[in-house]
């Protein structure tokens, strides 16, 4: 356990800006199933990705950024202190024939295995009108993507 990282994330959520948020998107034929999470134009904060679980069946997941919407909002951003006010960074998901975006990592996912924290190890900042999603590479295979993220003023 690193108590360090422990600490910080605890008065993250202390100071009510820490959040999480996801969706599960079914297969669709001839489709990749993007979820994304986005900060929308004037929301005045930076979302800085703490962590992302995804899971894709027998599917590699594709890691990127847009810089539009991808589908329709599923959630605001839940407040991991819970019942404050919600983030404002949105869960979107969508399909699409390609990945799309921009494709900045991809990550092995076992046959069937459970969801998992893909190891990003560091925190990947998404600025104002710009999305960062995840979309399994095969086409018509389910996803699920958890996103876990902390808002800073700009």
């Amino acid at each position: 356990m690193n108590v360090t990282r422990s600490l910080e994330q605890f008065f993250q959520t202390r100071q009510l800006n820490a959040y999480i948020g996801g969706f599960a998107i079914a297969a669709a034929a001839g489709q990749n199933g993007h979820v994304q999470l986005w900060n929308p134009n004037g929301s005045g904060r930076i979302l800085v990705v703490r962590r992302i679980y995804a899971g894709g069946g027998t599917s590699n997941l594709a890691l990127g950024y847009n810089n539009a919407v991808i589908g329709v909002k599923q959630m605001d951003g839940f407040n991991k202190f819970l019942t404050s006010a919600v983030g404002v960074g949105d869960v979107y998901s969508g399909n699409a024939g390609v990945i799309a975006g921009t494709t900045i990592a991809y990550f092995y996912q076992r046959t069937n295995g459970p969801s998992g924290e893909l190891p990003i190890n560091d925190n990947i900042i998404i600025p104002q009108n710009l999305g960062l999603h995840v979309a399994p590479t095969t086409q018509n295979i389910g996803t699920s993507v958890t996103f876990e993220w902390i808002e800073i003023p700009v």
